[in-house]
């Protein structure tokens, strides 16, 4: 996905919303508010060149978003 054709619509499910999110807002300070108003906590973790956001959730269970 390209950051400029990122767009919220009605019928993303809570999971794709999340991963919209993440794209978005990862690297600015907040994505830590943008995922607490969703009520999901997150990790981030960085191998070598790859990060991985780990977002876990009621709705939306464990997912991995990599970047």
């Amino acid at each position: 996905m390209e950051l400029d054709n990122i767009t919220f619509e009605e019928i993303d499910s809570p999971a794709i919303i999340a991963t919209k999110t993440v794209l978005i807002h990862a690297g600015s300070p907040t994505l830590k508010t943008e995922l607490k108003r969703l009520n999901i906590d997150y990790s981030k973790v960085t191998k070598g060149l790859n990060t991985y956001f780990y977002l876990s959730g009621k709705e939306i269970g464990k997912i991995r978003v990599k970047l």
